[in-house]
């Protein structure tokens, strides 16, 4: 390293890069380089720029009213003559240069980009350092002065920040990926009576998707501590887990107004987190008019199905029980109505259900 940082610089860089590591999404990384940066490299002004060829190119300027709508469309336009951005394009070299480092003073003066868009801004000298991005894409920052160029000792700091800026970009993407899919998943689980409980190793609960405690809670009344998962279902999952890679086995519950299936996904870590999938079957309109007819909720629910034209198996399929089951259920059903065929309990079945479609 030609220059020598001091200890206070180490420091400081120290500082910047813990306090950039705890942005919860990119944007607070990007507002975190934008305003801390300055502090370690004196600049009158500083850009973050990610320009992609085929997006729309985010270019973020401290102070914000340097940039201007026309400014930014000529710098897009004219990005590929920038002497620094040419150079990245041309080596891959991702080191810290200044535009001084490319070119004379008066040179850089006479370019289109000087003329329509850093001598408007005041912007004499330029120093910045590019980041890892996909192919074809550049992400670099840009540090600004309108007196004096920059010296060894910024780019000495520059250098030093560069892997770790990279770094804590990828871990902001990472960051905003994991909060999208978190958003996509409690979206996708709040329909149709389904929800999703992460438990540790020892039963706790790390992570539940919206109403999924309340859900559950109302299968298991007699639950009370919300952090652990109800003994039925830790004897359960230990049950399931025991079974090391068989098919898991869902535990069914009933409550007043429905069954819930529970489904176990085991982790494939020692340490990692189960997933406990919840899917709740609400006995609906149609159910409540046929145990009018003097059937169990269970019978009402085989002949909802049977009325809808689906055969054993897929009645077996969709209650999730065997076949035989249901037509066990089939023949207390004929029983209990009177009737000795699947048609005419069919009919009986549509008769109680005028009001609500099947």
């Amino acid at each position: 390293m030609p220059t020598a940082l001091r200890r206070s610089d180490l420091s400081d860089a120290l500082t910047f890069v813990r306090e950039a590591g705890q942005a919860p999404d990119s944007h607070a990384f990007r507002r975190h380089v934008l305003e801390q940066l300055p502090r370690l490299v004196p600049t009158t002004m500083i850009s973050y720029n990610d320009i992609s060829p085929d997006g729309e190119p985010l270019l973020l300027l401290d102070p914000r009213d340097a940039w201007t709508e026309e400014r930014a469309r000529d710098f897009v336009r004219l990005a590929g003559e920038h002497p620094l951005i040419a150079h990245y394009q041309r080596t891959g070299d991702p080191r810290p240069l200044k535009i001084s480092d490319m070119m004379g003073r008066r040179e850089f003066r006479r370019t289109e980009l000087y003329q329509r868009v850093y001598g408007p801004m005041g912007v004499e000298f330029q120093m910045a350092v590019t980041l890892p991005a996909a192919p074809g894409a550049i992400v670099g920052i840009a540090l600004n002065r309108d007196r004096t160029d920059f010296g060894e000792r910024d780019r000495a700091m520059l250098e030093l920040l560069r892997p770790h800026l990279a770094q804590l970009r990828r871990d902001a993407a990472v960051r905003d990926a994991a909060r999208l899919l978190q958003s996509i998943v409690d979206r996708t689980l709040g329909d149709e009576g389904r929800a999703a409980i992460a438990v540790g190793s020892g039963g706790g609960v790390a992570y539940a998707s919206p109403g999924a405690l309340d859900l559950l809670a109302s299968y298991v009344p007699q639950w009370r501590t919300p952090d652990v998962l109800p003994q039925v279902l830790l004897d359960w999952r230990t049950r399931e887990r025991r079974r090391g890679l068989a098919p898991s086995r869902d535990l069914v519950l009933d409550g007043p107004e429905g069954r819930m299936l529970v489904r176990l996904l085991p982790s494939t870590e020692p340490a990692g987190h189960d997933v406990v999938l919840l899917h709740e079957h609400r006995i609906g309109a149609s159910v409540l008019a046929l145990t009018g007819l003097g059937l169990s909720g269970r019978q009402a629910e085989v002949l909802l199905q049977v009325a809808r034209g689906r055969t054993n198996a897929e009645v077996a399929r969709a209650l999730h029980v065997s076949p035989r089951t249901v037509q066990k259920h089939l023949e207390n059903i004929y029983d209990r109505l009177g009737v000795r065929s699947r048609a005419a309990a069919t009919a009986r079945a549509v008769a109680a259900m005028r009001h609500d479609p099947l």
